[in-house]
């Protein structure tokens, strides 16, 4: 099962993998507002969405094969366009955790086989 981390209205996202494992690949992701109750205090006032595949492409770029790694707001509106202006919003993201070592290249690795969660990583 994947791991999930979420961080409410300007917080920064933090995936953490346990003792001798990296972040695999990134399972889903999201940016915006949509759930009420996600993040307490928060009233969320309109529905928008950011794009989910390109969240997720930033998220596997900046965390894939560390054994954690932190995203802030900043560096997520930065990639991709900002629908949610004056609301609160939230980041979330479900991702594995991999034991081993992961490398955007097969030769980097040696003998390696694709992880589950991108197709372009490979993952001993």
């Amino acid at each position: 099962d994947p791991s999930t981390s979420l961080a409410c209205n300007g917080e920064d996202l933090v995936l953490r993998c346990p003792q001798g494992s990296k972040i695999g690949g990134i399972e889903r992701s999201f940016y915006g507002s949509t759930a009420e109750g996600k993040c307490t205090g928060y009233e969320l006032t309109s529905n928008c969405t950011a794009d989910e595949g390109l969240l997720s492409q930033l998220l596997e770029q900046r965390c894939q094969g560390q054994s954690s790694c932190t995203v802030s707001e900043a560096a997520v509106l930065e990639a991709v366009v900002d629908s949610c202006l004056a609301t609160s919003t939230y980041l979330e993201a479900a991702y594995t955790c991999v034991e081993g070592r992961c490398c955007m290249q097969a030769r980097q690795c040696g003998r390696a086989s694709p992880s589950k969660a991108l197709k372009s990583t490979f993952c001993l």
